[in-house]
């Protein structure tokens, strides 16, 4: 069986635990200031984060904003585009090939019964006489 400890073991025994306590406290002191620091730092890069999402939120914003007038632009241009392709379409399908011998003809009829062309056609003729 176990034999009696003497004082002297349970002296060296208490210095034992004493060191050890005091190793121990070190060591908890260290590990609290080390995760001071890291909650520090922690702290700052949840600050830098903040910050870089308040601008990213300002810069998605205006960013939008752009895009939204750019859309906006793009929808006048082919508006425009689509009105000048009607435009085309007008002169080169419906009046040179039928508004203008429907003119020439009614001017033919007018001149054959009244014996004058139609004013209105000697002034655009005039006009178009004049432009060149």
């Amino acid at each position: 069986m176990s034999e009696p400890q003497t004082a002297p073991s349970r002296a060296s025994m208490e210095e034992r635990l004493k060191a050890g306590d005091k190793r121990f406290s070190r060591l908890e002191a260290r590990i609290d200031k080390s995760d001071r620091e890291v909650r520090g730092h922690l702290q700052k890069q949840d600050d830098k984060i903040d910050v870089i999402v308040t601008a990213l939120t300002r810069i998605d914003a205006n960013t939008s904003s752009i895009v939204d007038t750019w859309n906006e632009g793009a929808k006048a241009v082919r508006f425009f585009c689509r009105l000048a392709d009607a435009w085309r379409f007008l002169v080169r399908q419906v009046a040179i090939p039928v508004a203008l011998p429907g003119v020439a003809l009614y001017a033919l009829w007018h001149y054959a019964h009244y014996h004058a062309f139609p004013t209105w056609i000697s002034d655009v003729y005039k006009l178009l006489v004049a432009m060149s």
